[in-house]
């Protein structure tokens, strides 16, 4: 086997469960390999041939990682739902950003004083910019965080208060539907 032909294997490995064979393909041939190595390539792929061997540097001008430890962790990326890390900053978040001004919020509401009202709301409010900016940061570093952060801006923000509205409008409706008929 060629060393073009064992390389093209590997990175078509690497990240045949992310991108689509077209997308592969197009970037192989972007990168200057010749187009019939790449469908031999495919077509090795396709009929069960192995991987290169552990310890082989990957192709230069191709993203994706290398096969330098020969783990098999590293021959397929983990799925970013199956990351427990993804999970954790996103409930942690939603739960943070709600208890900490929600505990605050209600504090508030004993006292006469709207002063620690506002503060509950700045916190949320900075809770939000502040997870988003490290989201945001946080990508190309570790991007289950960066992904779990932005993940729970928007649960916060939007998916939450939306769907806390719908049902206190369903409730209104079968409120007022039962309102006709007595």
């Amino acid at each position: 086997m060629s060393a073009n032909l064992t390389t093209i294997i590997e990175y078509i490995n690497q990240n045949r469960q992310i991108y689509t064979r077209e997308a592969i393909t197009s970037q192989l041939v972007s990168a200057g390999y010749n187009p019939s190595e790449v469908e031999a390539a495919w077509g090795s792929v396709d009929s069960g041939v192995p991987a290169p061997p552990s310890g082989y540097a990957g192709a230069a001008g191709l993203s994706g990682g290398s096969w330098d430890s020969g783990s098999p962790e590293q021959s397929r990326p983990q799925r970013l739902m199956s990351s427990p890390a993804f999970w954790g900053y996103m409930a942690g978040f939603v739960l943070l950003s709600y208890i900490l001004p929600g505990g605050l919020f209600w504090l508030g509401t004993s006292n006469s004083d709207g002063l620690i009202m506002n503060i509950a709301i700045g916190m949320f409010l900075l809770l939000q910019l502040g997870a988003l900016m490290g989201g945001v940061v946080s990508l190309s570093r570790n991007r289950p965080r960066g992904v779990g952060l932005l993940t729970g801006v928007l649960m916060t923000l939007v998916v939450l208060p939306v769907c806390a509205f719908a049902v206190f409008f369903g409730m209104c409706l079968a409120s007022f539907g039962t309102m006709g008929t007595i």
